[in-house]
C-alpha cells in the first residue's frame, strides 16, 4: 500500500511539473488566430486528396420512414484544429467501468487561458467482430473530439469545414472528369494535365 501511495504521489508531481511546463510555455509564445486559422487551412491544401476525412456522414432512420444524414467534424479534424491552436492538452479517462459499458472523459486543457472543457461518452461492451479493443479506442477517439470541438471557437471550425468541403468536392469532381474523358476520348491524366497547365487538384 505504501508503495502504491508513493507511486501515485510521483505521478502527481510529474503531471503537476508538466502542467506548469506548458503554462509557462504557453505564456511565452501566446498563440494568434488569425495564424492558426490559415495554418490549419493550409493544410488541407497540402493534402487535397485527404479532404474527405476530416467529416463523418452517418445515415439514420427517422420515423415513418426514410432516414437523415448526420454529419460533423471528425476526430482528424478536431485533432489538426488543435494542434494548430496548439497550448493545450487532450487527454482521455475512462472514469467507469460497469459491467455493460464504460463512460470515457475526453478533457480539454488550454494552458494559455486556463480554460478547461470535459465531455463524457458511454461506450457499451459490445464484441464485435473486430474486437472489443476497437469499440474502446474509437469510444475514447469520440470523447476526445467531442472536448476538442466544445472548447474550439465555432467560427474557426465551420471556416476549416467549408474549406475541407470545398476541396473534397473539387477532387470528385476532377476524378470524374479523368474516367470520363479516359473512357470516352482515351486521354490519359497526363494528357488533361499537359493541355490544361495545372494538376488536378488545381482544376
Amino acid at each position: 500500500m505504501n508503495d502504491m501511495k508513493l507511486s501515485l504521489s510521483g505521478q502527481e508531481a510529474v503531471i503537476r511539473y508538466e502542467n506548469e511546463t506548458m503554462m509557462a510555455m504557453a505564456h511565452q509564445r501566446p498563440r494568434n488566430q488569425a495564424i492558426v486559422k490559415a495554418e490549419a487551412e493550409a493544410e488541407l491544401d497540402l493534402y487535397p486528396e485527404d479532404a474527405q476525412l476530416q467529416w463523418y456522414a452517418i445515415p439514420y432512420k427517422v420515423q415513418g420512414g426514410g432516414q437523415t444524414i448526420v454529419e460533423g467534424p471528425s476526430i482528424k479534424a478536431a485533432m489538426v484544429l488543435a494542434r494548430h491552436w496548439g497550448n493545450c492538452a487532450v487527454p482521455c479517462r475512462m472514469t467507469e467501468e460497469p459491467e455493460t459499458g464504460c463512460v470515457f472523459s475526453g478533457i480539454f486543457t488550454d494552458y494559455e487561458t486556463g480554460f478547461r472543457v470535459e465531455r463524457p461518452l458511454r461506450v457499451e461492451k459490445v464484441l464485435r467482430k473486430t474486437g472489443i479493443d476497437p469499440v474502446f479506442q474509437a469510444g475514447a477517439s469520440k470523447a476526445m473530439r467531442n472536448a476538442i470541438l466544445a472548447a474550439m471557437p465555432q467560427p474557426l471550425i465551420n471556416s476549416y469545414m467549408r474549406k475541407a468541403k470545398a476541396l473534397a468536392a473539387v477532387g470528385q469532381s476532377a476524378e470524374k472528369a479523368i474516367a470520363y474523358f479516359k473512357k470516352e476520348f482515351r486521354i490519359s491524366e497526363r494528357g488533361m494535365v499537359q493541355h490544361l497547365g495545372k494538376q488536378s487538384k488545381d482544376w
